[in-house]
């Protein structure tokens, strides 16, 4: 069973390799269906604490990181690249 902070994670990751920045704390809420932005806001916190992720601006609305992940925009090709924690190469057609 998937843990909601693991649905916010693959959320989050899911978000930057479309769209090239991070979601919004509404976004996030909506992305996996939960009602508050608090709920959100005590899961991002936690995840910080636990390494998943890095709020290296609090109040800055796209400011997440995700530590071992390294998104590239291929505009060339219009293909997409993130480099995971385990240091493979995911591609993406952007869809």
């Amino acid at each position: 069973m998937v843990s909601v902070r693991e649905d916010i994670y693959i959320f989050i990751v899911d978000y930057i390799k479309r769209n090239q920045f991070p979601p919004t704390v509404q976004e996030i809420r909506d992305g996996v269906s939960l009602k508050s932005t608090s709920s959100i806001f005590y899961h991002l916190k936690t995840m910080e604490a636990m390494g998943m992720i890095e709020l290296p601006f609090p109040k800055a609305p796209r400011a997440i990181r995700v530590p071992g992940y390294h998104f590239v925009k291929d505009s060339k090709h219009g293909e997409e690249e993130s480099h995971g924690r385990d240091g493979a190469c995911h591609k993406s057609d952007g869809s």
